[in-house]
Parts: structure tokens; sequence; C-alpha cells
């Protein structure tokens, strides 16, 4: 999945630039360097984050098996920011980065079949308290079945 999200440059604009329009920084290069700098497929950074930055955690809490098979798969997105980063414009419009963030992940993913990945549905978000100085969005997707 985090290989589908490095293919979206203004997904990867919003998380990587800590400008107030990320959109209009240049595009990024190679953006498989936000892997495991930006972009994590687990729920959890591996080194303290204090600095000010947006980070897309990728995974999977909950999967279950039957006959072989995994079935009703659960996915989060969360998108863990620095509080100071949440404003940002767009066209010179003001704009919520976590929310452009969410719209883009929907984009991509929702409801659409993405080989070696299956199809997510996206019902909603929900907002989680990290500490003083980040929070986080979290997305929840269902995959549906692979066989």
């Amino acid at each position: 999945m985090l290989k589908e999200v490095t293919k979206n440059q203004d997904l990867c604009k919003l998380i990587y630039y800590n400008e107030d329009s990320p959109l209009d920084e240049i595009d990024i290069a190679n953006p498989n360097t936000l892997l495991l700098t930006s972009l994590f497929p687990y729920p959890f950074n591996p080194k303290a984050t204090i600095e000010d930055c947006v980070q897309l955690r990728i995974w999977i809490p909950e999967a279950k098996f039957k006959n072989r098979v995994i079935e009703n798969i659960d996915i989060l997105f969360d998108i863990v920011m620095f509080k100071d980063l949440f404003l940002i414009y767009i066209d010179g419009d003001p704009k919520l980065r976590a929310y452009e963030i969410m719209a883009e992940i929907t984009n991509i993913f929702n409801d659409k079949s993405i080989e070696t990945i299956g199809m997510l549905h996206f019902d909603g978000f929900m907002h989680i308290t990290v500490n003083d100085k980040f929070d986080c969005f979290r997305l929840p997707a269902k995959m549906m079945n692979l066989s």
C-alpha cells in the first residue's frame, strides 16, 4: 500500500513539505525516500519524533482467517501531524492538511480494486490526541475479502 501512496505526488507533498503551501513545492524526485522516514507500515515511529513533521502510518490491527483465506481485514491509515502544520493554503484558499491528506488517500483507494491490494472501503475518520505537540487522524478502512 505504501507503494501506491508514493505514486501520488500531491499526497507525498502534503506529507513531506512543512510549508504553508505544500502543493506549490517542486515534485519529489524520488518519493520512495519517504518510506520509513515519513511513511511507515506499522503504528509507531521507531525513533521518537520531536521535530515538526507529518507521518502516514498504514497498518493492519486485525484480520481473520476462514478456510485458509484472509477475510475481514481492517486497515488503519494514521496521519500523525505536528499541530502547527495543520493549516495550509491551496490556490490561496485556507485548507486543513489532515483533511486534504485523507481526501487524497480515499481518492487512491476507496472502492477501487488495486492489484495485489484488493478493494478498500472507508466510512469515516476519528481524531486522536497524541500529546501537546502532535495529533493523529485515523482513517479506518475495511478490505474486501481476498481469495
